[in-house]
């Protein structure tokens, strides 16, 4: 019953290499989404950047167009 054979030897191998390559696995799988969260937060950096230059250039315009309204 606790003896050794080949067939038990074999699962026994199996299962360990399972366990070992699923952790490698997920180990790759989250250093992949932490590249990528790091490469969102500076994609969203430079939105925002973009996002509030437009916004004051926006109001520029805006205050220039006021100032000029009425020489038109």
């Amino acid at each position: 019953m606790f003896g050794f054979s080949l067939p038990k030897l074999a699962v026994l191998i199996a299962i360990v290499l399972a366990v070992w390559y699923g952790f490698k696995i997920l180990g790759r799988r989250s250093i992949l989404n932490n590249q990528r969260a790091n490469n969102v937060k500076e994609k969203n950096g430079k939105q925002l950047f973009a996002l509030i230059l437009v916004a004051i250039l926006g109001v520029i315009f805006v205050a220039i167009v006021w100032g000029v309204k009425h020489y038109l």
